[in-house]
């Protein structure tokens, strides 16, 4: 499987189940500088 945009969408909708709670509220406390 190549990387495509079809790919990278497959990537971002199903990537963010995979993550730990403490990923999950590390990322929910970033402030962009």
């Amino acid at each position: 499987m190549g990387l495509t945009p079809k790919t990278t969408a497959w990537a971002d909708a199903i990537g963010p189940l995979s993550f730990s709670a403490r990923v999950n509220e590390a990322m929910g406390s970033y402030q962009e500088r």
